[in-house]
């Protein structure tokens, strides 16, 4: 058995964080990002041209985070890549 790996079902393990965090699940075409003044994530700009600000704010695009890449926001890099699936491979810092 790898010891180094683990694996969890997705749906169940995002299901129960969720209920237990109290927040508001809104479903919606992300545009952009608002960023403030200090380059921190203040909500979403959704496709029908409404925003959503928020203290916290969860993209779950899966294996296409580095996608986000491409909306030129300044700094803006994931360290991450992935493939169509339900898993993620994740660079840890050295």
């Amino acid at each position: 058995m790898d010891t180094d790996t683990a694996q969890v079902d997705p749906y169940e393990y995002t299901t129960k964080v969720f209920e237990k965090s109290g927040a508001e699940l809104v479903i919606g075409s992300v545009t952009s990002l608002v960023i403030d003044e200090s380059g921190s994530c203040g909500g979403v700009v959704l496709k029908s041209g409404e925003i959503l600000k928020a203290d916290n704010t969860v993209v779950a695009t899966g294996a296409w985070l580095a996608q986000l890449e491409d909306w030129g926001i300044q700094g803006l890099k994931f360290p991450i890549t992935g493939i169509k699936s339900t898993s993620a491979v994740f660079e840890a810092p050295e």
